[in-house]
């Protein structure tokens, strides 16, 4: 088996999230929640509609080495997007609670970026880690966060990058797109109250203030 299929069997084990969630009390449990549940998402719904789109081809596409390269860039694209929607979120509940917009922003700065280096590829990282961190944070600096801590309007990039970056025909893809898109923001619905759920605040925010918060 080629080294690029290893790293497509490897993605999928690394971000298993079917054990219980941990309460979300801490820093480094905040941004693991990000890491994996945004991989989780990305990954199942990249994979569920290049399978739909393939049919009876898909066990074939998957020994094609070009097809598989495709996919290896396509499933870091979508990762990224579902890490900023997710990210966005995930803060705005923050803020929510705390009012605090810098303070936000810092947090989830420091959640995306951790989850950027300690998870992707260093090939990925060298030729793309700027350009990822400099658009998310450009989103973060337009983010009305009043908005986003109430509805699901965050989630509005993963949809469009996963059937951007889908390595499926451009002819096939104008027929898949308000299928794929809705899918994936329905996803999202089950991630959001397991986040609810898990979600400590006052642990959070007194262990972010604690050890991470920059004075002043």
């Amino acid at each position: 088996m080629s080294a690029m299929k290893l790293t497509i069997r490897d993605f999928f084990e690394r971000f298993s999230v079917f054990k219980k969630v941990q309460p979300i009390d801490s820093v480094d449990r905040f941004q693991d929640f990000l890491a994996t549940r945004a991989a989780f998402v990305g990954q199942k719904k990249l994979y569920e509609y290049i399978k739909t789109r393939m049919g009876m081809k898909y066990p074939k596409v998957f020994q094609d080495d070009i097809f598989i390269e495709s996919l290896n860039i396509a499933k870091w694209h979508v990762y990224a997007a579902c890490m900023s929607d997710l990210g966005v979120w995930m803060s705005a509940q923050v803020y929510a609670k705390t009012g605090d917009r810098d303070e936000t922003i810092a947090i989830a700065k420091h959640a995306f970026s951790k989850t950027l280096y300690d998870r992707f590829e260093a090939d990925v990282l060298q030729q793309h880690a700027e350009e990822i961190l400099k658009k998310f944070g450009d989103r973060l600096a337009l983010t009305d966060w009043n908005v986003k801590s109430e509805d699901d309007s965050a989630f509005s990039l993963s949809p469009k990058e996963l059937v951007r970056w889908a390595p499926i025909a451009p002819e096939l893809k104008k027929y898949d797109v308000e299928v794929v898109e809705n899918s994936i923001r329905f996803s999202w619905v089950s991630k959001r109250q397991e986040f609810r759920e898990a979600y400590n605040h006052e642990a959070f925010i007194s262990d972010w203030r604690a050890n991470y918060a920059t004075p002043g």
